[in-house]
């Protein structure tokens, strides 16, 4: 599944709901980097609710 997401709304996650307040650039490289981690720990966890039950 792929998402398309936009700068813009990086930085409305970033700013709006985190509360940091950082220029659209800025925002949008850490709502970046906090949406690949964000899929790596969803990745961990589909992978070890597959290898024991919950």
């Amino acid at each position: 599944m792929h998402f398309r997401i936009t700068c813009r709304a990086l930085h409305m996650f970033v700013d709006d709901l985190l509360g940091i307040n950082l220029s659209p650039s800025h925002s949008c490289t850490v709502g970046i980097f906090l949406m690949e981690e964000l899929g790596v720990l969803l990745e961990e966890l589909l992978e070890s609710s597959e290898t024991r039950p919950l």
